[in-house]
């Protein structure tokens, strides 16, 4: 299959691959200096979002999906099996006086 995505805002300036494994997470966090794509090549997990009244939005994600993650919105993903991935960001990550900010 042939998966296109374009980008909602700001171009691509930067990508990674990223390896994920089972039971690892971040916590939440948010960037405060760009909006970031993640194309999922291998695994599934759940990616949340936390919303201004404090409850989460939950969605299931697979290989062959990417989500947008925009600026200042606190996020985190639960991997459901060892995953791979492709983060594309909008602003160099060395570029950034804070490229994440916890919570």
């Amino acid at each position: 299959g042939i998966f296109t995505y374009y980008p909602e805002l700001d171009p691509v300036v930067e990508w990674s691959y990223i390896v994920t494994f089972k039971g690892n997470t971040r916590g939440h966090h948010y960037h405060k200096e760009f909006d970031e794509y993640i194309m999922f090549v291998e695994g599934q997990g759940v990616y949340f979002e936390l919303l201004e009244d404090g409850s989460e939005y939950s969605h299931p994600i697979s290989s062959g999906e990417c989500i947008f993650l925009p600026k200042n919105i606190p996020h985190t993903f639960i991997p459901m099996s060892d995953c791979k991935m492709i983060a594309m960001i909008t602003k160099k990550w060395n570029d950034c006086k804070e490229p994440i900010t916890s919570i």
